[in-house]
């Protein structure tokens, strides 16, 4: 056996422990996320919560998964018998001597509680395709889906033009849209029929309530588009996927398109999240990482067929 050869052996064994070393230094790093926690156990128990608030009773979900450029959330006083205690427990002694605990309520700045935990989180657990705004005069934040946001500030461009009073580029206002200190988003959320554009009501539903509102009349036929405009009235711990309601906005028709989409909207998300882990399901999305529809076996038919148009023939 040549030394020439015995070198290129010696070149290729070592190129390819190289390779090897290379492509276990790469997989290394994956395998180790595929086994971490989509969301931190130290985390788990205030995101769950502020998401089923904002997803479920705030009705966010179809701004998560379906046609809803944006939605709204308020801050409610979601805390636990724990931390309510807890609250009791630092009032002064005359305070607690004319206020039992079961009359005491937590105050706006406790209502907060659970939006100023998630903020101290979010950028753990919010993808590159959703924005969360805080608004407060609005008295809550905003969850945008900015594909969907860009989308209608394009194709109504001149509509939001007249309101903005400047040109504007639609892929950077985006990201202003929802933000409580912009004076962008201040012009916009004065306009009924902007806001519901950008608020997923339809076009004709938008045009009609902003109609009203100038007029200062009630057209007869509307109605409301959710089974329950007060919301289910559960606290964010007990909120299942079946408790979620269509978005709430006002319609004009018997059969509206609008509502009729959200409806559809509504059966897939329960389907797509009934028997999952709420809280895992709803960050992997958020994060950018949707599941994918399950695979469907083909039949011996349809592989026949296939094949028969392909000219494909395993003999």
């Amino acid at each position: 056996m040549s030394s020439s050869f015995l070198r290129v052996k010696g070149l290729l064994i070592k190129n390819l422990f190289s390779a090897c070393i290379l492509l276990f230094s790469i997989c290394l790093p994956i395998l180790a996320n595929a086994n971490e926690p989509i969301v931190a156990p130290e985390d788990k128990a205030r995101v769950e919560l502020f998401l089923k608030h904002a997803l479920i009773e705030e009705r966010g979900i179809y701004t998560l998964l379906g046609s809803k450029p944006m939605s709204a959330f308020t801050y409610v006083p979601i805390i636990d018998e724990r931390e309510k205690r807890e609250l009791y427990s630092v009032q002064t002694e005359q305070f607690r001597k004319h206020i039992s605990f079961a009359k005491f309520h937590p105050t706006r700045e406790d209502a907060r509680k659970l939006w100023n935990d998630w903020k101290k989180v979010q950028e753990k657990y919010l993808g590159d395709q959703f924005l969360i705004q805080e608004d407060e005069d609005f008295g809550g934040g905003f969850l945008i889906n900015i594909l969907s946001v860009t989308y209608i500030l394009k194709k109504y461009y001149e509509d939001f033009e007249k309101i903005v009073g400047e040109p504007f580029d639609p892929e950077k206002v985006v990201y202003r849209i929802g933000d409580g200190l912009d004076p962008l988003w201040k012009k916009i959320k004065k306009n009924h029929y902007q806001l519901g554009l950008l608020f997923g009501f339809g076009e004709k539903n938008a045009s009609y309530f902003n109609w009203e509102q100038k007029k200062k009349i009630h057209y007869p036929q509307r109605r409301n588009s959710c089974f329950s405009p007060a919301g289910s009235g559960l606290p964010a711990h007990e909120l299942t996927i079946e408790d979620l309601d269509l978005p709430t906005f006002v319609s004009y028709q018997v059969i509206d398109e609008q509502v009729e989409r959200y409806r559809t909207e509504r059966n897939r998300c329960i389907e797509l999240f009934k028997g999952k882990d709420f809280c895992e399901l709803a960050v992997s999305i958020l994060k950018g990482n949707p599941p994918q529809p399950p695979k469907k076996e083909l039949s011996e038919e349809a592989i026949r067929l296939i094949r028969e148009k392909s000219g494909y023939n395993s003999r």
